[in-house]
């Protein structure tokens, strides 16, 4: 019979940042020889499924050959941690009594302050976001580090020195919405992670628990405001007119309108693609809209907009207010889907990719 303490612990440490991360994976392996190199393991231009399956084969031969104690896999930064998280502890959960056991740690997401403000709360950025320090590389670099922000059991921030005391309060702040469960900590502190004793959630348990998910089901993690950072839920169950929201979109959810817009996650309806539900995320100044496999008449699938903002001094009544221009009036509710048709749609097609 297994005992109930497992044999084989591992940490996967992931961070934007490659030498800020592999100095995070050194100080929580200790230098010990069971460090587990990403070099080890070729990393799969957009396959983190396919590199999960490899990472949890590797990790379970070590446990089967006599591995013990804890062990750090620094990520490569193009994987997707959730997508490696969620594998590898699910084939370290079918492990059978007979063999050692395995168990994911934690995930460490290694965060630059200096990166949190510079793509997600857009420093340094004009009013337009075009005349800044924001680059082609931000566009993917700052959904990355919002998703690992959010898809983490411990967040250890570098360089919070560099910025004011107020702006490191609001990142943290930030951090605290996007994640309540995750312990935060600066780089020299970091050892705690392993040298404390601490309440953890379960890496498993962290898909449900993400901040935005909190704030739709009403379970939020903190207050409405800190440090100046809240929250605004827009639900709505009519279906959104592309064209309208297209405009707001480009003119209406400004700073100087709304307040500023860090990071919002959510699932819309558009009108002109009735058949399907989208995904809505953005992070900073770039928001992506891309469909979900939820097809419109999934008992699952939500009848309209779901929408969660996180930001620095947000007008809720704003926001609430030029979402609201964007939805279909009841007289073209009464039109139906042959007419919704026929609206101008200026989002890209949406590519669905059907897996046999």
């Amino acid at each position: 019979m297994r005992s109930s303490s497992p044999t084989l612990f591992v940490s996967l440490v992931s961070g934007v940042d490659t030498a800020a991360t592999s100095r995070v994976a050194a100080i929580l392996s200790g230098h010990r020889p069971d460090h587990v190199a990403t070099d080890e393991l070729t990393f799969p231009t957009d396959n983190s499924g396919e590199f999960a399956l490899d990472l949890a084969i590797t990790l379970d031969a070590l446990a089967d050959s006599g591995q013990r104690g804890h062990t750090v896999v620094q990520l490569d930064p193009r994987a997707d941690t959730m997508e490696v998280g969620l594998i590898v502890d699910t084939i370290f959960q079918r492990r059978t009594g007979e063999q050692p056991a395995v168990r994911l740690r934690d995930l460490v997401t290694v965060a630059d302050v200096r990166d949190i403000r510079r793509w997600l709360f857009a420093d340094g950025c004009n009013a337009n976001g075009r005349d800044g320090d924001i680059d082609t590389e931000d566009f993917d670099s700052g959904a990355t580090l919002a998703r690992q922000i959010e898809f983490a059991t411990v967040v250890v921030l570098t360089h919070g020195d560099a910025v004011p005391d107020a702006k490191l309060r609001e990142a943290i702040a930030v951090i605290a919405k996007l994640n309540p469960h995750a312990l935060v900590l600066p780089l020299e502190r970091a050892v705690e992670v392993v040298s404390k004793p601490r309440k953890r959630i379960e890496p498993r348990h962290l898909g449900g628990a993400m901040g935005w998910l909190l704030e739709l089901s009403g379970k939020e993690g903190w207050p409405t405001t800190r440090a100046s950072i809240s929250s605004v839920v827009f639900r709505d169950p009519r279906p959104f007119h592309p064209g309208r929201l297209s405009e707001v979109i480009a003119t209406c959810l400004e700073p100087e309108t709304v307040g500023t817009i860090v990071r919002s996650r959510g699932l819309i309806r558009l009108a002109s693609r009735p058949d399907r539900v989208g995904s809505w995320s953005s992070a900073g100044r770039i928001l992506n809209i891309e469909p979900t496999a939820m097809l419109s008449w999934d008992p699952e699938s939500p009848t309209g907009q779901e929408l969660v903002f996180f930001g620095k001094d947000l007008d809720a009544d704003q926001l609430t207010a030029v979402l609201g221009v964007c939805l279909l009036s009841d007289e073209e509710l009464i039109e139906g889907p042959m007419e919704w048709a026929k609206y101008a749609d200026p989002f890209p097609e949406w590519v669905v990719n059907h897996e046999h």
